[in-house]
């Protein structure tokens, strides 16, 4: 049987997104954790809290390479870049989540099971996954990240440079 892999809002984070989205107000995802699914893959569920087993954790920082980013070809996406160093690893990934500033789990993906090597396996092995959050309001999307994240619009830079 082949696995189907997939990205799910949980209800706290469809709770969360229509909120945000209603009220013009900010969606702060600023952690993602990855797993090992405990082992094995399994189905997430939208009533998840948290993954099944956490092997590693980050912030979305400025200046890192964990960034959150406006699409550039559809401004209505967030993508969130979920970087990994080479010098983390010893375990497979199998499950993503987004964490929001509550701690709540927004975003739950089950991943193609992937080597994360350690470092003293002789492999250099950093990685990046990019789940996406699709906004219905395009209008809302610069304060659905981090103000330390805040990117400009193609838009809104032409307009700078022209005025």
């Amino acid at each position: 049987m082949s696995e189907i892999f997939t990205n799910k809002l949980t209800i706290k984070g469809q709770q969360k997104k229509a909120e945000a989205e209603a009220n013009n107000a900010p969606l702060n995802i600023t952690t993602f954790k990855v797993g090992d699914g405990n082992g094995s893959y399994y189905e997430p569920t939208e009533t998840q809290a948290a993954l099944k087993n956490t092997k590693y954790t980050e912030t979305f920082t400025a200046g890192t390479q964990s960034q959150i980013v406006i699409n550039s070809s559809a401004s209505n996406e967030v993508l969130y870049k979920c970087f990994i160093p080479a010098d983390v690893g010893g375990f497979t990934i199998r499950e993503l989540g987004l964490f929001d500033d509550d701690g709540d789990l927004i975003l739950i993906c089950k991943l193609p099971a992937q080597d994360k090597f350690a470092l003293t396996s002789g492999v250099y092995q950093p990685l990046t996954f990019t789940p996406k959050i699709i906004y219905a309001n395009p209008q809302t999307q610069a304060v659905l990240t981090p103000t330390s994240q805040t990117l400009p619009t193609v838009t809104e830079v032409i307009n700078m440079i022209t005025e």
